[in-house]
């Protein structure tokens, strides 16, 4: 739902500010999520996909609204190997 999703993305901007950043595949950013949701907001783990690639069709509609809160997502053009991606901090 789009509250969910809401949720997902609020979730990874503070996991991103948590970690300053990520730079990984999709599954392990999705590990890592799941961490840092269960140990900080666990009554909310299941806003999270249980799939990769469900969280990587959700990611690719908050590259704009990344930017708004200044964080830049980058996938890796490689996609042979599994979806690379890096997220830095913009300024």
């Amino acid at each position: 739902t789009e509250h969910e999703d809401d949720k997902l993305f609020a979730y990874l901007v503070k996991f991103l500010e948590n970690k300053n950043g990520f730079d990984g595949t999709v599954t392990e950013l999705l590990e890592a999520l799941k961490l840092f949701v269960d140990n900080n907001y666990k009554h909310d783990i299941e806003t999270l996909p249980t799939k990769a690639n469900a969280l990587s069709r959700k990611l690719k509609n908050y590259d704009t609204h990344l930017t708004l809160v200044n964080w830049n997502m980058h996938f890796s053009d490689n996609a042979r190997t599994a979806r690379h991606i890096t997220f830095k901090k913009i300024g």
